[in-house]
């Protein structure tokens, strides 16, 4: 098994990444699949979570509303 871990970084909304989220999710996968968000949107984005392969990580947030500005 491989792990995956993608940085969302500043890029998007709630609603795209609810989108995506849920589109991945269908995918068969049996790899473990990481995704890392900005701190505002973890609460969330846990109950987009279903599959046992996937989870969610944290990452820092910036003054700009968007764009590859974090880590």
């Amino acid at each position: 098994m491989k792990l995956i871990v993608g940085n969302w970084k500043m890029n998007g909304n709630l609603s795209l990444l609810q989108q995506c989220l849920e589109e991945w999710q269908r995918l068969p996968c049996a790899n473990q699949v990481i995704v890392c968000l900005p701190a505002v949107f973890l609460d969330k984005a846990r109950s987009f979570i279903c599959q046992q392969n996937f989870s969610i990580g944290g990452q820092d947030c910036h003054s700009h509303l968007q764009g590859a500005f974090t880590g």
